[in-house]
């Protein structure tokens, strides 16, 4: 009974939703053998690398095919402006910085961390809480890249959680893209409702000056 309950309670709380991976996997039996004559083993290996884009070649006189959602060089779309694209400014690392619809500003994606919660858990309900599993990413150290301190925003003021304490300390882990378009999915357990792709030599364009002065130094080109 114990190891039943056990069970439930650890499987509820890092949930993983399998069935949505397979019924990806069914998109393999429509990709021609063309395609996987050319394929390398690392484009294989992940759904985002199916082509599902086909743009008109003039100089060559054909169509060529792209992936939409691809990082590897070979199914990227030389020309893409969307900012909202993982494949806007190919050349140059991207981060994904997400409107807080309360201050009407960018910033990365946070969430508190209460007494008695676990770095792992945080990061896991923090990256649940914006994509219900539409889209994966992982994350290659265990220890944060950075951290910064600041003042509440006013709707944080009012938080009962924060009485009698004096701002906020924020620990930023580096996550990388792993799998599927990314989408923020507005709720209640986050303040995001919109997200852009940025790089180091533009967040400025999105981010305010004291932000930007603060995680500047932390953020890399390339």
């Amino acid at each position: 009974m114990e190891y039943g309950r056990y069970r439930r309670k650890f499987f509820k709380k890092y949930y993983y939703n399998l069935d949505k991976h397979l019924q990806e996997l069914e998109g393999y039996n429509d990709v021609n053998s063309d395609y996987w004559e050319v394929a390398s083993t690392p484009v294989k290996v992940n759904i985002d690398n199916k082509p599902n884009i086909r743009k008109w070649n003039d100089s060559k006189n054909r169509y060529d095919f792209y992936s939409l959602n691809s990082k590897h060089w070979s199914q990227v779309d030389p020309i893409v402006d969307d900012d909202k694209s993982i494949q806007h400014r190919s050349l140059e690392r991207l981060y994904v910085l997400t409107h807080n619809k309360k201050t009407k500003e960018y910033e990365f994606p946070t969430m508190p961390l209460y007494n008695g919660d676990s770095f792992y858990d945080t990061k896991f309900r923090l990256l649940y809480s914006l994509s219900y599993d539409e889209f994966k990413v992982y994350f290659e150290e265990p220890y944060p890249t950075f951290h910064i301190t600041r003042d509440f925003h006013d709707y944080e003021k009012d938080d009962p959680k924060n009485k009698g304490l004096n701002g906020v300390r924020t620990y930023y882990y580096e996550a990388n893209h792993y799998r599927s378009p990314i989408k923020i999915i507005p709720n209640l357990k986050h303040p995001y409702d919109n997200y852009v792709f940025a790089t180091k030599r533009n967040i400025a364009n999105y981010i305010n000056k004291n932000y930007w002065e603060a995680v500047i130094g932390s953020l890399h080109e390339k």
